[in-house]
């Protein structure tokens, strides 16, 4: 399996007038860090920085240089890489006093820690936070300062508060482990996606959430 990310520059492809797909030739992409990557890369960020991405490959995060074309650092976990996300709000939604800054986070599960990492390219270690078991996904709840965490081998996804790692609800509900979590834009969801081929929402605010009931009943007049 090629071990290589590749850039591709959409704007000097042609689209399809009727709709029909396009292939776009692995030459017509140009590769960034040669021979830097030695397993499959699992997972790809890019950060605020339109210059940096990040590829999580194995149990090494990397942070290349697009202009430049180079790895400009990397960090070995302590364990297989599991899950690395960039997580933000809408503008509208985010402020100073979320984790972060009010910047996109990258959330990373290795092992059985989670990572965060912050600023304009994702290169401050913000925190890290050990559990006692496998964490197979993790979701950051940045104004609410909570995390959601999928273990492994079990089915359950777990909240945790970011600032005392204080466990406070477990949700259950599915049947097999969970491989992904993601906040909306607002925060005030999340979904749950596992094995077992179901995705599960769960209301992260008070009161009235889209089709969800809460707080002080509406009036019936």
């Amino acid at each position: 399996m090629e071990k290589k990310l590749r850039i591709f520059d959409l704007s000097e492809i042609s689209g399809s007038m009727n709709g029909t797909p396009i292939t776009i030739p692995a030459s017509n992409g140009f590769e960034i860090a040669e021979g830097v990557h030695t397993a499959s890369i699992k997972f790809i960020c890019w950060t605020q920085d339109p210059n940096i991405v990040v590829t999580a490959s194995d149990r090494t995060l990397r942070w290349l240089d697009l202009p430049s074309r180079t790895c400009i650092h990397q960090k070995v976990l302590d364990g297989e890489i599991r899950a690395c996300e960039m997580v933000s709000l809408s503008p509208e939604y985010s402020s100073p006093t979320d984790i972060g800054g009010g910047k996109p986070v990258l959330a990373v599960s290795a092992g059985n820690t989670a990572y965060f990492w912050g600023g304009n390219r994702a290169m401050e270690e913000l925190k890290r936070i050990v559990l006692p078991y496998t964490i197979a996904s993790v979701g950051l709840d940045l104004k609410g300062r909570k995390l959601v965490v999928g273990e492994e081998p079990g089915t359950w996804a777990k909240v945790i508060r970011y600032d005392d790692e204080t466990e406070i609800e477990t949700h259950k509900g599915h049947h097999g482990p969970i491989w992904s979590i993601a906040f909306s834009p607002d925060g005030k969801l999340y979904a749950t996606a596992s094995e077992d081929g179901t995705i599960k929402m769960w209301k992260n605010c008070d009161g009235f959430y889209g089709l969800w009931r809460g707080g002080v009943e509406r009036s019936t007049e």
